[in-house]
């Protein structure tokens, strides 16, 4: 065995091991308040690098597993409680229990850590990304389709319009959100290194680096070909070229009017939709005109509007909704993107108390296209990754009595509101500047998942099918909360990681436009506020035809390293060799 192995060894072993419950506790602070502030807001990305020291130490060095896992559970709990609480607003049953199983994610790191520290000759400026990221990677696809929020990288994407495209998130259109996280990972673990890794060369030779300079070397050159890759990539953002022209409508519905069964308050908050746009339109021009989701108080397709003409409810008449849309778009000659249900097979359903309500069987979140002339082919997007308990309840559907416990402590309903699936991803295709611009509609978290906009992007070959998105949102849940910046984080790297501009209509704010290398712009404000405010916004969007490399291979890099980690622990755990 080599000296600085030896140093290496001893060191660990000469009185450096956390024991006390206060030593545990300050270091899973660090952690907690890293992670914290890293995030909108206030948003001091740079904590981000450091955030995973403390806790990378703290499993490596604890001498008392059990007060490890008490602590970083509670410190995730915690963590997770504070920066979901905006979904208190919608399920408090919901809120903490998805805050307690995304706890679960801080003790499985430091235990992983700490076994590969242990068990593998792996430096922690590997084993720590590679350790965090393949968590990453399963939290956002475990569990009903995920979550896939806070994400170590998305603390790198810009979130206000003062903010730059930022150059380590360019990354992105090679390795997707998962790269952005891995080099930001890296470099706790070089901390790491820096501190526990011995310094003295194992020879002489001046090639030879020290255990502790090899990593710091390492992450050198990761992060300088980042950075270069990440500035050569914004610089050649298209300037000029095809284009077409986008107006967003921010409508600020307030989200107890979705649901009123006034009457009048419906027909208000939709002449005021009518009024912002023919206002954009006039001043503006556009050639596209982006409603929010679910905008519309009636559903938009033609069973429905066939019902609505001789409804036995108060729905009787709703067809109307459709026809000054369908008017709308042909008198400002634009194509109109706008937000509704779309509903099925109504049938008569009976209470226990005797009462009877007419319902549709299948329901959709849908986006309707509205050409610029009437008799024009309608076309439909319905939405596919629901929200688990705000869309559908998952995995009891079909057991009443669980059924029902979940609508009454983990949902915001309380009667059975469960949306279908969409199956077909659909492209819109428009005319702007003699030119075809095909278009993509993410409807609400759905510009959070990576793979589904990237399927949408590109078809099964690779090869780019999608010029621009549009995702339409109704945060009126969480109206006014920091969930609109973390929401417009996610939106960030689904662009670069296509390479697709995206503009964004959102009911209660953030509205505005992101273009193909992360640079936000254009968004509707009113003295320096963009929420719980209606307005407009409008940008002449430059489409970009630069393919990438996660467009054509996904997540298969990041699969490589959760299987190349796990595998790695497999075989040392089934060996049972420690080795230091």
């Amino acid at each position: 065995m080599s000296a600085a192995s030896a140093s290496y060894n001893s060191r660990r072993h000469a009185g450096l091991g956390i024991r006390s419950l206060w030593a545990h506790s300050v270091l899973v602070l660090g952690a907690f308040l890293c992670m914290l502030l890293c995030f909108p807001n206030p948003g001091w990305s740079v904590l981000a690098y450091v955030a995973l020291v403390p806790l990378t130490l703290v499993g490596m060095r604890s001498t008392r597993r059990r007060t490890l896992l008490l602590t970083t559970y509670l410190g995730g709990v915690l963590w997770w409680l504070l920066m979901v609480y905006w979904l208190s607003r919608v399920t408090v049953g919901g809120y903490v229990v998805l805050s307690f199983y995304l706890g679960l994610y801080w003790p499985v790191y430091a235990v992983l850590i700490r076994l590969m520290d242990q068990r593998t000759r792996w430096p922690k400026c590997l084993s720590v990304p590679c350790v965090w990221v393949s968590l990453e990677y399963i939290r956002c696809h475990v569990l009903a389709g995920g979550f896939g929020w806070f994400n170590l990288g998305h603390s790198q994407a810009p979130y206000h319009p003062l903010h730059g495209p930022g150059q380590i998130v360019q990354i992105a259109d090679i390795f997707g959100e998962w790269g952005v996280s891995f080099v930001v990972a890296m470099t706790s673990g070089m901390i790491v290194d820096m501190l526990t890794r011995p310094w003295s060369k194992s020879s002489n030779r001046w090639y030879r680096f020290s255990p502790a300079m090899r990593s710091v070397l390492l992450w050198m050159l990761l992060i300088i070909s980042t950075l270069f890759y990440g500035a050569y990539r914004i610089r050649t953002t298209p300037q000029n070229g095809d284009t077409v022209k986008v107006s967003v409508i921010q409508t600020n519905v307030p989200q107890s009017n979705k649901t009123a069964t006034d009457m009048q308050t419906l027909v208000d908050d939709w002449e005021r939709a009518l009024t912002l746009t023919v206002k954009a339109s006039a001043s503006d021009s556009p050639d596209v005109i982006v409603w929010p989701e679910t905008m519309s108080p009636a559903a938009f397709n033609a069973q429905a509007l066939e019902y609505y003409r001789d409804a036995p409810t108060a729905e009787k008449g709703y067809e109307s909704f459709y026809y000054q849309t369908e008017s709308l778009a042909s008198k400002l000659k634009v194509d109109l993107f706008a937000g509704a249900h779309a509903k099925f097979d109504w049938q008569i359903v009976d209470l226990d108390d005797g009462r009877q309500f007419v319902v549709p069987m299948r329901r959709y979140n849908s986006v309707y296209h509205f050409p610029p002339h009437v008799g024009q082919s309608v076309a439909r997007y319905d939405k596919i990754h629901l929200v688990p308990f705000g869309e559908f309840i998952p995995w009891v559907s079909s057991v009443p009595m669980l059924k029902n416990l979940f609508m009454n402590y983990l949902s915001p309903h309380k009667i059975d509101y469960s949306l279908s699936h969409g199956q077909e991803k659909v492209i819109f295709n428009v005319t702007a500047n003699e030119r075809d611009v095909r278009i993509a509609s993410p409807i609400c978290f759905e510009d959070t998942i990576s793979r589904l906009v990237r399927s949408m992007v590109y078809d099964g070959k690779g090869q780019k099918r999608v010029d621009v998105l549009i995702n339409l949102t109704n945060d009126g849940w969480y109206d006014g909360s920091v969930q609109a910046y973390v929401h417009t984080q996610n939106a960030v790297l689904r662009c670069i990681e296509n390479r697709v501009p995206m503009a964004r209509s959102v009911n209660t704010g953030i509205s505005g436009f992101i273009d193909s290398s992360g640079e936000l712009g254009n968004w509707v404000q009113e003295d320096g506020r963009f929420q719980q405010i209606q307005g407009w916004a409008t940008r002449t969007m430059i489409l970009d035809n630069r393919q990438t490399f996660y467009g054509r291979w996904g997540d298969w890099p990041i699969r490589v390293i959760l299987i190349l980690t796990m595998l790695r622990l497999f075989v040392a755990t089934l060996v049972r060799r420690k080795m230091v």
